[in-house]
Parts: structure tokens; sequence; C-alpha cells
């Protein structure tokens, strides 16, 4: 029992963990699109006029702190004319190119400041009319976020799972230790009858036992009236060989010299 639930609960524990990871992917990936719909809106682009992305309608705190976990940057399709936000402070992110045309952002992984593992959201942007130039506008959080989040969640599930083991097993334990009470106590009573104190199994017992008790019961019933029975021939026998036994006795005192006195 014990070893089943703890099997079953690892495969739920393993199941449930990756559900909430699956899940909690989800919801960053939706938080870095509002995120990068709330920079899009802020960027202005123009014919041979730098690119300019209004800051101060960024509100998040997150994008002024130094390596906060949060970041945005706006380059160049050569790389170049890096915009980011002071979060990044002097650290440009390495994003893979986003080909002009791309109907959905695209997630992908890098490298941030500080060794850190971040998730991005980029896009491309493009100048109305034929050659214009191309920009990348990217957002980025740190993994670490879903990591610490995850792993709260695991330990949270693991000490639950482990709680639930436990009144699982005492409960089963505590169901055998009723369920098989019946069974002690007709060993008790095949003890009392093998001791001699008692001739039948006394008390009642479940359903599925009483059939044999009573069988059994019958059983010592058929064997107790045959040995009375047998009892009862054996005296009779012995009372209807008392008397010719006892004229052999008398004839052989009569007559001590006859061949059958000896």
């Amino acid at each position: 029992l014990v070893l089943g639930v703890a099997l079953a609960l690892c495969v739920t524990g393993a199941v449930l963990s990756r559900l909430f990871e699956q899940e909690l992917e989800k919801q960053i990936g939706n938080e870095l699109v509002r995120y990068l719909d709330r920079v899009t809106a802020q960027v202005t682009l123009a014919p041979d006029v730098p690119a300019v992305v209004n800051t101060q309608a960024l509100t998040d705190p997150r994008w002024l702190q130094p390596y906060s976990g949060l970041y945005w940057q706006l380059s160049a399709s050569d790389g170049s004319a890096a915009l980011r936000s002071r979060s990044l402070w002097d650290v440009q992110l390495l994003v893979q190119a986003v080909a002009p045309g791309t109907p959905s952002p695209q997630l992908t992984q890098t490298q941030g400041p500080q060794g850190q593992d971040l998730m991005v959201l980029s896009r491309p942007l493009q100048l109305p009319g034929q050659g214009g130039p191309s920009w990348k506008l990217s957002v980025a959080l740190d993994h670490a976020e879903l990591h610490s989040a995850a792993q709260s969640f695991n330990t949270t599930l693991v000490l639950a799972l482990g709680v639930l083991l436990f009144l699982i097993s005492t409960l089963g334990g505590a169901q055998l230790y009723v369920g098989l009470a019946p069974l002690r106590a007709l060993q008790q009573g095949l003890q009392r009858l093998k001791q001699g104190q008692s001739n039948q199994l006394q008390g009642q017992y479940p359903a599925e036992l009483q059939p044999l008790v009573d069988d059994f019961n019958q059983t010592l019933k058929q064997q107790s009236d045959a040995a009375l029975l047998a009892r009862e021939q054996a005296g009779n026998l012995a009372h209807g060989v008392k008397t010719p036994l006892s004229v052999m006795y008398q004839t052989a005192q009569n007559y001590p010299d006859h061949p059958l006195a000896e």
C-alpha cells in the first residue's frame, strides 16, 4: 500500500510540477508581450532621424534600476545604434535576428548582465516605404524568477505530497488493523478450542466470515455427536459382555482343574 501510493504520488508530483512550469512560462510570455507592446508604443521612427524612445512613459521602476532583470533594447538591423533601458547600464543584449514581416514576436533565450538567464521577446520594426531602415525591439525578463517560483512550488508540493502519503499510509494501516480484527478474534476462539475452554466458536463475525464460522461449528458438533455415540456404543458393548464374563469367571472358580480355568 505504501509503495503503491508513494509511486502514484511521485508521478502526480512530476506531472503537476511540469504543468505548473508550463503555465508559468505561458504567463511570463504573456507578460513579455505586454511589456513589448508598451515599449513599442513609445518608439518613434522617422526617415533620416535617429530613433527615439519616450522613456518617461515607461513607469515600471525596474526599467531604471541597473541589472533589475527587466530590460528593453532597440537596435538597427546591422546591430548598431542600440538604444536600451537604463537597467541594462552598459551591457548590450545579444539577440537573434528577427526577419521583417515576422507575423508574431519571437521568444528566445540569451545571456544577460551578471550572467542572468533571460527570456527575450523580439519583434522587427520597419519604416514604411521601400528600402527604409529596419529595427529590432526586444524586451527581456530574468529567467531566475521562473526558477524561483518553480522551486518554491516544488518545495510546497513535496511537503504536501509527503503529508498526504503519511495520512494515506496511516489511514490504510488503521483500515487493515480494523479489517483484520475479526480474524484475530477467530484465532483467539481457535486457541480456546485447543485449550478445551470452549467447544464452539463464540461471538458475532462479519458477513464474510460468519458462514465459515457456522460451518466450522457444525463440523465440531458433528464430531462431538459422533464421539458421544461412540462412547454410548462402547458402554453398551461393555454392559453386554459383562454378564458372560461373570459367568465364565464363576465357572472357572467352581472348576479350578478344568482346562478353561487357566
